[in-house]
């Protein structure tokens, strides 16, 4: 007689179990694991204070995303290297002028944050203008008063320090008397766009338009108001015709240049000068749209 078969330990002795028993062991064990998982599971605090030195598991399915390639802009922007100019303080009002107008523009071509602005531009002072800002934050130091921090501030300290008292008064009156004369037209125009610029003038371009013909020769003027002009862009181009035109008439009749000459004159001498104008040495625009 074979002898009896011995079940395993831990093995049910009922052979009949219910079904629905058997599904909440199931649920339950289930619910066991879970809480298990759960617990070893990094908690959502040591994520955001894990130091970036970290290691991270690349097969976890909570590793960090890789950063995204540089964009193809950053990549221009860093492939040219824009620098801030040396600044010793002994430049002429004009030229300090241009170099605060290149620091901003440095700026905003670099984005650069406010709380660097100051500390960048420091480092650019050499000679004198370097010896008058430390000189400067010593003194607000003994004082007790904070440092400079703000550029709009360190902008306003230098145009106080290395600009005429009167300078503001001098290019306004400058701007406010100019007049062609005996200048050409091209030169009377670059240095109205520079007394424009150096005054910081907000008018439209309306008025501006009308600023720039008030300065015109009258003989030039006779001829332009004739026509309607939206940008002194316009008016410099048909001013430079007109110019060109009487010059020519001048020398063939031997007269004055001063002479006047009528709108058909002034379209025809465009026309025969257009290779000429479109040659010529134009002054930048900053209010062109």
């Amino acid at each position: 007689m074979p002898p009896k078969r011995r079940q395993p330990a831990g093995a049910p002795t009922n052979l009949h179990v219910d079904p629905r028993e058997e599904v909440n062991e199931l649920r339950r064990q289930v619910e066991i694991l879970t809480q298990r998982l759960a617990q070893l599971e990094p908690s959502q605090e040591e994520d955001e204070f894990e130091s970036d030195d970290a290691f991270q598991n690349p097969f976890h399915r909570h590793a960090r995303q890789r950063e995204p390639p540089m964009r193809n802009d950053r990549r221009w922007e860093a492939s040219i290297k824009v620098e801030i100019p040396d600044f010793s303080g002994t430049l002429k009002a004009e030229e300090f002028i241009d170099w605060l107008n290149t620091v901003e523009r440095v700026f905003e071509f670099k984005d650069a944050p406010e709380n660097k602005k100051v500390k960048w531009v420091a480092i650019k002072l050499k000679g004198r203008a370097s010896a008058w800002w430390e000189q400067l934050q010593l003194m607000r130091e003994r004082r007790g008063k904070q440092k400079i921090v703000s550029w709009d501030k360190m902008k306003k300290k230098l145009q106080e320090n290395f600009l005429p008292f009167n300078y503001t008064q001098t290019m306004f009156q400058r701007l406010q008397n100019l007049r062609k004369g005996i200048r050409s037209v091209e030169e009377y125009t670059e240095e109205f766009y520079q007394l424009v610029s150096r005054n910081d003038v907000s008018d439209s371009e309306e008025q501006l338009v009308s600023r720039y013909l008030g300065g015109l020769r009258q003989n030039i003027q006779d001829v332009l108001c004739l026509y309607t002009f939206w940008s002194v862009s316009e008016v410099y181009q048909r001013a430079l015709a007109v110019e060109k035109q009487q010059t020519r008439s001048g020398n063939r009749t031997g007269g004055s240049q001063n002479k006047f000459v009528g709108p058909k004159q002034a379209e025809d001498g465009a026309k025969s000068q257009e290779s000429d104008v479109a040659i010529s040495k134009k002054p930048t625009d900053p209010y062109l749209f």
